[in-house]
C-alpha cells in the first residue's frame, strides 16, 4: 500500500511511498522532488513546477491518503502567482508500481487573458528520444529515467548540453479559465543497446540479448520475437515491477513485439528503431490564434489596452476578437453573474453561473461563486458547491475564507481559527479579499479583512478596510482612525498590484492629502496604469 506522511526527523518534508519508490519534497522548496529506488541505492532529483510559480505565494502542502488499501496516495502543493493565477501540482503514487505521475493545475483567477509558462526539468545526464512518441529516457551512469507527457497537447523538448529538459509551452488561460499539464515519470536500469519505450516498459536488445523492464506490474504479456532466419519465438510473461527479464538469441533480431489482450504495446525493430540522441527536438507547437487574439486585445488604434475594466466593458458589449480561443464563452457567463450579483437578482446569477459551469466544470472560481450566492440569497450555506471547490483545489484560499464567512456574526468566541492561516499570509488574504471586492462582496470582504487583522496587522489589508469603510459607510471618523492605523506600521508587507489594492491606495490619497504615509504607498504605484 502506500504511505503518506511527514517525516518525523527531518522537519517540513513529506514523503510518498509504496515499498518500491520513496518520493520526497519540502515544504520550504516543494516543487524539488527527489525520487529514490532504496533497492538499487538510486536517488533523482527533479525539477517539477510552473516556470512562474518560482515568485509566488506558496499555499502549503495537502497530503491525500489512499480511500482504500489497494488506492493510490498523493500530495499536493501550490499557491497564487503574482502573474495571477492560481497553480496547484499534484504528485501521485499508486501501490506496486514505478510511476510516478505528476499533474499542474493552472487556473487563470482574473477577468483578463493570460499566458503562462510551464516546465519540467530533469537531471543533467544524457539523453534519448523515443521515435515518433512523446518519451524522453534520461541517462546517467548507474541509472536513468523515463518521461511521457503523452496527453499534453502541444510540448517542446529541449536537449541540453548538461542534461535534459521538458518545456511543455506557454499555456492560454482564457478568463476563470483552467489548463492542465500531466507528466508520467519513471526510474528504469541502465541498459546498452537497441532501445524502445512503451508507457511502462523498457525494450533493449545488445548482442543478441534481450532486456524487457517493466515499471508496473505487467501480468500476461505475450512477447514475439522473429530472427534473422525467419523463425519466430512466442512467449507469455509475467513482468514484476523493478526486475529485468532477460533472454538470448543465437542470432540477429529482426522485430520484437509485445502484446496484451491482443493489443500492441511496445515494439521494437532494431535495424531502423534504434533511439537516436538529438541535440533539439520539437514535438509539437502551439497555435498562434490565440496569439493574434491577444494582439487584438492588446491594441486600440495604436494605443495599449491597459485597463481591465476596459477589457471587461468589451466582453459585455460583445465587441472582442471574433476569433476568440476556447473559453470566451465560459468567462461571459461569469462576467454576466458578477453583474447580476451586484444588483442583487439571485435568479440570474445562478442561471449565469449554471451556463459557466456547462463550458467549463472545473473552475473553481466558479464553483466558489455558486458558493457565496447560495450563502448571501439565503439558501444552505456551504454545500456541494463549496465540497466541488475543496475537490478541485483543496489548498485554495477561497474556501477556508468562505468556511469563516458561513459562521453567523457572534457566535465564536474570539478570534476564528479558520482566519489565522490567511492573516499569517498576507497576500493570500490579500488575494482572496480582491477577488471579493471584484465580484461585488463588499461585506464579506470587510468581515473578512477586519477579522484578520485580531491575528496580524497588514498595513495593506487595514488600508482594504478603510477604503471599504469610507466608499459603503458614513463612519468618517473611523475611517480616518483606520488610516492613521495603518500609517504608523510603515510601508511594510506585500506591495499593492492588484485593482482594488490600488483603487483603494489612490482614492484614500485623494481623501487624506495631509497623510505622508498614504503618500509614500501612492509613490510605489505611480507607474502602475
Amino acid at each position: 500500500m502506500v504511505k503518506v506522511y511527514e517525516h518525523e526527523n527531518q522537519g517540513g518534508s513529506f514523503v510518498l511511498e509504496n515499498g518500491l519508490l520513496q518520493v520526497s519534497i519540502s515544504a520550504l522548496s516543494p516543487n524539488n522532488v527527489t525520487l529514490s529506488v532504496p533497492s538499487w541505492g538510486l536517488q533523482y532529483d527533479v525539477h517539477i513546477c510552473p516556470a512562474a510559480a518560482e515568485v509566488s505565494d506558496p499555499a502549503g502542502i495537502h497530503m491525500v491518503q489512499p480511500a482504500i488499501e489497494s488506492g493510490p496516495g498523493a500530495l499536493i502543493f501550490g499557491g497564487l502567482s503574482a502573474l495571477g493565477f492560481d497553480w496547484a501540482v499534484s504528485l501521485t503514487l499508486e501501490p506496486g508500481s514505478l510511476v510516478f505521475k505528476c499533474e499542474a493545475r493552472l487556473h487563470n483567477r482574473c477577468a483578463l487573458p493570460l499566458w503562462v509558462p510551464c516546465d519540467f526539468g530533469f537531471p543533467s545526464a544524457r539523453a534519448w528520444n523515443n521515435p515518433g512518441s512523446r518519451m524522453l529516457l534520461t541517462e546517467s551512469d548507474d541509472g536513468a529515467l523515463v518521461s511521457n507527457w503523452s496527453s499534453v497537447p502541444s510540448a517542446l523538448i529541449r536537449i541540453k548540453d548538461r542534461g535534459a529538459e521538458v518545456d511543455l509551452g506557454p499555456v492560454f488561460l482564457g478568463p476563470y479559465s483552467t489548463a492542465y499539464r500531466r507528466v508520467s515519470l519513471w526510474p528504469a536500469p541502465q541498459v546498452a543497446g537497441d532501445r524502445a519505450l512503451s508507457d511502462v516498459m523498457l525494450l533493449a536488445l545488445d548482442s543478441h540479448k534481450l532486456k524487457i523492464f517493466s515499471a508496473c506490474y505487467s501480468p500476461g504479456r505475450s512477447v514475439y520475437v522473429q530472427l534473422e532466419d525467419r523463425s519466430q519465438l512466442e512467449s507469455t510473461l509475467d513482468l514484476d515491477p523493478g526486475s529485468v527479464f532477460e533472454e538470448s538469441f543465437g542470432q540477429n533480431v529482426k522485430d520484437i513485439v509485445v502484446r496484451h489482450r491482443g493489443h500492441e504495446e511496445a515494439r521494437m525493430t532494431p535495424s531502423v528503431a534504434q533511439i537516436s540522441e538529438n541535440r533539439t527536438l520539437v514535438a509539437a507547437l502551439p497555435s498562434r490564434t490565440s496569439e493574434i487574439w491577444l494582439a487584438a486585445l492588446s491594441s486600440n488604434g495604436g494605443s495599449p489596452l491597459c485597463s481591465e475594466d476596459a477589457y471587461i466593458s468589451s466582453v459585455l458589449a460583445g465587441t472582442l476578437p471574433h476569433e476568440a480561443p476556447f473559453g470566451t464563452e465560459h468567462a461571459l457567463s461569469h462576467l454576466w453573474a458578477i453583474e447580476a450579483f451586484k444588483s442583487g437578482d439571485w435568479d440570474k446569477v445562478q442561471s449565469h453561473l449554471d451556463d459557466a459551469l456547462t463550458w467549463n466544470s472545473e473552475d473553481q472560481t466558479t464553483w466558489w461563486f455558486k458558493a457565496v450566492t447560495d450563502r448571501q440569497s439565503g439558501h444552505e450555506a456551504g454545500g456541494d458547491n463549496l465540497l466541488n471547490l475543496r475537490f478541485l483545489a483543496p489548498l485554495d484560499p477561497l474556501s477556508r475564507a468562505e468556511a469563516f464567512l458561513c459562521t453567523p456574526v457572534g457566535t465564536a468566541v474570539g478570534p476564528s481559527p479558520l482566519v489565522r492561516p490567511l492573516a499569517d499570509s498576507p497576500s493570500l488574504l490579500l488575494d482572496t479579499l480582491c477577488l471579493q471586492i471584484e465580484h461585488g462582496m463588499i461585506q464579506d470582504a470587510a468581515r473578512l479583512s477586519l477579522e484578520s487583522l485580531h491575528f496580524q496587522d497588514t498595513p495593506l489589508v487595514r488600508y482594504i478596510y478603510a477604503w471599504l469603510l469610507m466608499t459603503t459607510t458614513n463612519l468618517a471618523s473611523e475611517t480616518a482612525h483606520q488610516v492613521a492605523l495603518a500609517g504608523q506600521i510603515g510601508t511594510v508587507g506585500p506591495l499593492p498590484q492588484r485593482r482594488p489594492e490600488i483603487r483603494a491606495i489612490r482614492e484614500l490619497s485623494q481623501a487624506f492629502r495631509q497623510d505622508t504615509a498614504l503618500q509614500a504607498w501612492v509613490d510605489m504605484i505611480k507607474f502602475k496604469p
